[in-house]
Parts: C-alpha cells; sequence; structure tokens
C-alpha cells in the first residue's frame, strides 16, 4: 500500500534527510528535540509555588509600617478637608474617643501620653549630659594647653557654638560642625571683614568734599555693600572666626 506523501511529510527526518535540515532559530538540533508526548518540566510546578507570596524580612516590614503611618489622607477638621498623615488621624481618633469618655481610648491615651513624657524627659537629660560633657572634655584641653603656653586648638564643632537649649531640650549649634564647613565659615567671615573696611572707606569718600561731584555714586555704593553685608551678618548669626 503506498503512503500518502501528506503524512510522510510531519514524520521526523530520517538520518539522510537531516543533512538539508539546518539548525537555527526555532530550529534545534534534532537530537535535543523533545520527543513526540515528552513534557519539557516533567516533574512539574511544585506544589502551592504559583501563590507562594515573597517574605517579609522584619526590616521591610519595618518600612511598610513606616509608609502607611505617614501616607497622607484626607480628614475633615471643622467645615474644611486637611490632608494629614495616617499616624496623625488615628492619634486624633484616639483623643476624641477619649474626650467623649470612652474608657477604652481615654485609657490608651493616657499610656501614650505617659510613654511619649517619658522618652521626652530621656531625650532632654541626654541632651543636656551631652552638652555638658563636650564642654567639660574640650575645657581640660584647653587649660592644659593655656598651663603649657601652647595655641587654643579650633575644633569643629567649637564648645562655644555648642549650646543646650532648656526650652525645648535640643542641642543647638550656632557654628560649623566640620572642619569642612568650618573653612567655608572662615571664607564667608573674611568676606564679611572686606565689606567692613570696604564700607569704612566708601564713608570717608563721601565725606570729602572734593567728592561732591561723585559723591551720589559713592552712596549708591554704600547701599549696595551695606546690604550685602547685612545679608552676610544674617547669616553668620554672630559666629565670630577663632585665630
Amino acid at each position: 500500500m503506498t503512503e500518502d506523501p501528506a503524512k510522510r511529510s510531519k514524520k521526523a527526518p530520517t538520518p539522510d534527510q537531516s543533512e538539508a535540515y539546518k539548525v537555527g532559530y526555532a530550529k534545534p538540533p534534532i537530537a535535543t528535540r523533545y520527543k513526540p508526548g515528552q513534557s519539557g518540566n516533567p516533574h512539574g510546578r511544585p506544589k502551592g509555588s504559583k501563590n507562594k507570596p515573597h517574605p517579609v524580612t522584619s526590616q521591610s516590614l519595618h518600612n511598610i509600617i513606616l509608609a502607611e503611618a505617614y501616607r497622607p489622607i484626607k480628614a475633615n477638621e471643622g467645615d474644611k478637608q486637611v490632608t494629614i498623615p495616617v499616624a496623625t488621624a488615628v492619634v486624633r481618633s484616639i483623643t476624641v474617643n477619649a474626650a467623649k469618655g470612652q474608657a477604652r481610648a481615654q485609657k490608651l491615651f493616657t499610656d501614650m501620653l505617659a510613654k511619649t513624657e517619658a522618652e521626652k524627659r530621656q531625650e532632654y537629660e541626654r541632651n543636656a549630659e551631652a552638652v555638658t560633657s563636650y564642654h567639660m572634655f574640650w575645657d581640660e584641653i584647653f587649660h592644659d594647653h593655656r598651663i603649657k603656653g601652647l595655641p587654643l586648638p579650633n575644633p569643629a564643632p567649637h564648645p562655644d557654638d555648642v549650646k543646650f537649649d532648656a526650652t525645648t531640650g535640643q542641642i543647638v549649634f550656632t557654628g560649623p560642625t566640620t572642619e569642612e564647613a568650618k573653612i567655608r565659615w572662615e571664607a564667608v567671615f573674611d568676606r564679611l571683614q572686606k565689606f567692613e573696611a570696604s564700607l569704612k572707606e566708601l564713608y570717608k569718600l563721601a565725606a570729602d568734599p572734593k567728592n561732591a561731584d561723585i559723591k551720589h555714586l559713592i552712596e549708591d555704593d554704600i547701599i549696595f555693600e551695606t546690604d550685602l553685608r547685612d545679608r552676610i551678618r544674617a547669616a553668620l548669626k554672630g559666629w565670630r572666626k577663632r585665630s
């Protein structure tokens, strides 16, 4: 019985036919092709692998909680709508319910308040102790240098630029806090000194009768340089370069 040519074309090529079979895109070598009915993954997908969630680490959970706590939401405030963080909305809800007399909300609110005040006191004491310790450390070094007749060091931050605000309980820096910042501050202070010296000369020129014909020009320079000097003074906030 003669074989149907159409059916014969669907059979795998014989060794003689493989010579005409060109390996390329979508044409893998004959020896490596899957046989009819053979699966490329005989063991199949592991059970439950499709919907298996990624593990949540403590760090990622920490980030998720913080992101949600400070996510902005709309909230009603009187007759208007405002945008506030979720954490603010939750605390506000607890406070309102506590004020309405709900016992559970009142206990939760007083516990939060007590814990917050305790942490605030601890921060206050830590900051005060840190500033005191920093001053005492450098006072001893300065004292030792004075006794030995050595030049006083100029650290950054300088102890005179480190203060404790008893009202807020925060550490306040009134000068540069790093060596790099100190170089920039000193450059700005030097510029201020140049403006001060320049203004003195300008005032002398303006007061000289010989310059009456150009006095208006000198006064314009005085106004311009005075404005720049005042801006630098405001930026430095009384800070002075130490030799």
